[in-house]
């Protein structure tokens, strides 16, 4: 009798054995991309701080510029105001303190808002470029004061410096710097 997996030959019987073996291998390659988004909104940490006057040029002219009687000028110009950068939640504070007066603004960032100088109410809005801190202020139409002033307020030295540059759109060479140090965070 012969079975499939045998052969008859004149006088031995063989047996066909056929082993494949098949190896498969599979690489997987994952990527993984981080990217991370900075809240608008939020302050970075390195500019907030209580930053004191160390230096100023052209101010005086830019107060001029903006028709501040020269009596008020010598006054201003000879204060080493503490400028006091804070944020709760998402409202920013920046507090000037000086010997004679103090002032507050309270904003949030990339939202409009409105704004006094003297007795002048100007549409203001604040918002973040970088390690720069830029304020532009309208006047309103019915306040009487026609000049629109842009600030900056530049963070250098890991906010250690604030520099804070003042300009007037319609007259660009009418400038002012003002040189702060961080002296409390």
């Amino acid at each position: 009798t012969l079975y499939p997996f045998q052969f008859k030959s004149d006088t031995t019987t063989k047996t066909t054995t056929t082993t494949t073996t098949t190896t498969t291998t599979t690489t997987t390659t994952t990527t993984t991309t981080t990217t991370t988004t900075t809240d608008r909104g939020v302050l970075p940490d390195f500019m907030k701080g209580d930053y004191q006057l160390e230096s100023s040029e052209g101010y005086d002219e830019f107060l001029a510029a903006l028709g501040v009687n020269w009596f008020v000028r010598q006054v201003v110009t000879r204060m080493n105001p503490i400028q006091k950068i804070r944020q709760a939640n998402r409202e920013v504070e920046i507090q000037t303190v000086t010997a004679f007066t103090n002032s507050v603004t309270r904003f949030q960032l990339d939202k409009p808002y409105k704004d006094r100088m003297g007795e002048d109410s100007m549409s203001t809005v604040t918002y973040l470029e970088g390690e720069k801190l830029l304020r532009f202020r309208t006047p309103d139409q019915d306040s009487g004061f026609s000049k629109e002033i842009n600030e900056v307020r530049e963070f250098k030295e890991n906010g250690d410096k604030m520099i804070l540059t003042l300009s007037l759109p319609d007259d660009p060479e009418v400038k002012a710097t003002r040189t702060f140090k961080r002296v409390a965070f």
